[in-house]
């Protein structure tokens, strides 16, 4: 038989056609990895599309079409700080009557250096960080960062028109949360984070979970088709939901494993680029929110080259990580699982900081990692399975409006692996046991 023969009946032993209708597989398992593929192909194309297809807001598109623009186009407020990082400074200005964020620097010899690098961290492209448009023109030295020179001239600038931003440096931010962190009686203080609408699960026991993993957010995109129904069978059956607020720790957990998953996708894009050393200091970190929308969560972003001193000292990636856990944000429950990875230095140890952090903010807590390393993989990829069938199914029913957690989330569902899950679960497991052990000596 010839071989285009032979290959043409392998073809039809293997899939069936029916007119006027898709490929149909012979086997529920086949199509079963059929779905499985093609929602997997589904996320990753809401994921492309999230990252590579900024979003101009409407009042500004003018703006983005706008040529010869020139600095005198716009109006620095008055009575209001520059911020300054590095060798930027971010400025709130108009735009006609439009709020914009202007972001200054002396260096005008590459155009797209601060859009470059402010969309950097999280693995891809913002509407809120994405520059509306670029350009060059002469400013006054006293609106430019570390002007030695009191003389007020007009020099050449770069100048990156955004959207109106809320700005905060990393030392800032952990600032506020170490201060939120020593509250004495944290059962009654009120506090949600920034990650919206958190609540608690229960175990069988109806107590709070002692995991790593017992607060999940509704905001999930996994829990967005399920929140209507939830609370209508609490409307029916007349129970309240004892654990409405969830526990203090188990936020602050969250809180800070979102900003630490941001630092480390942010080192591991600079150690992409063959770069092993950034400011022990962090100045070059910022985090961001869009001014009209305080209560979405901040996405954090390094700055490359921006460190306004040649003799500031500077650290490795892992020791920067390390930094800003151990001592810039408050100690929590992934502090010292996070720092034994980051101290061993070694070339995997921060795609090992990622995958535990992913676990702790998204990983399954109803699945039972026991038996071979095979069975515990098994189980992880079912559940993975379901998790991106879930996900996709709420974006197609919600159309929300994703932000930087949901992108991150995303990046989670994609790229993850059961194997990588595994051996993010092992990590906090035998973390767990030694530390169980430890108390009970």
């Amino acid at each position: 038989m010839p071989q285009a023969n032979k290959n043409r009946s392998k073809a039809t032993n293997r899939l069936r056609m029916r007119k006027g209708r898709s490929v149909v597989h012979k086997t529920i398992e086949d199509n079963y990895t059929a779905v499985v593929v093609a929602n997997h192909e589904a996320l990753a194309q809401v994921l492309d599309q999230l990252q590579q297809t900024p979003v101009v807001p409407a009042a500004l598109r003018p703006l983005a079409n706008a040529i010869n623009l020139r600095y005198e186009d716009f109006t620095i407020l008055e009575g209001t700080q520059a911020f300054v990082v590095g060798k930027k400074a971010f400025h709130a200005a108009l735009w006609s009557s439009s709020p914009v964020t202007l972001a200054l620097s002396a260096d005008c010899n590459q155009l797209g250096g601060v859009a470059g690098e402010l969309s950097q961290l999280s693995g891809g492209v913002s509407d809120v960080l994405n520059p509306v448009t670029e350009f060059c023109d002469l400013v006054p030295s006293y609106q430019l960062p570390l002007m030695p020179s009191t003389e007020v001239t007009l020099l050449q600038a770069t100048i990156s028109v955004l959207p109106r931003l809320q700005l905060e440096t990393l030392q800032s931010i952990g600032s506020i949360l170490k201060g939120k962190s020593q509250v004495l009686d944290k059962s009654n203080f009120n506090f949600r984070g920034s990650i919206p609408n958190l609540s608690g699960l229960k175990d069988g026991n109806g107590s709070i979970a002692g995991n790593l993993r017992n607060v999940v957010s509704v905001q999930n995109l996994s829990t967005l088709n399920e929140e209507s129904s939830a609370n209508s069978m609490g409307a029916e059956d007349g129970s309240t939901n004892a654990n409405a607020v969830p526990a203090f720790d188990d936020v602050m957990t969250r809180e800070v494993a979102f900003i630490m998953l941001q630092l480390v996708n942010g080192m591991k894009n600079l150690q992409a680029k063959a770069i092993e050393e950034t400011p022990l200091s962090l100045s070059n970190v910022v985090l961001s929110k869009d001014m009209d929308n305080k209560d979405a969560q901040a996405r954090l972003c390094v700055l490359q080259g921006n460190n306004n001193d040649d003799d500031e000292p500077m650290g490795t990636l892992c020791k920067c990580a390390h930094s800003a856990l151990t001592d810039m944000l408050p100690a929590t429950k992934i502090t010292p699982i996070l720092a034994d990875i980051l101290q061993q230095e070694r070339a995997e140890s921060l795609s090992k900081a990622k995958a535990v952090l992913e676990f702790v903010l998204w990983g399954p807590s109803d699945v039972a990692l026991t038996g071979s390393a095979k069975e515990r993989e098994l189980a992880l990829q079912r559940w993975l399975d379901l998790e991106r069938a879930t996900v996709l199914h709420g974006l197609v029913r919600t159309r929300v409006e994703l932000t930087v957690y949901d992108e991150c989330h995303l990046m989670f569902l994609v790229r993850s692996t059961a194997k990588m899950m595994n051996d993010a679960a092992k990590i906090v497991c035998n973390y767990q046991q030694m530390n169980g052990s430890a108390s009970q000596d």
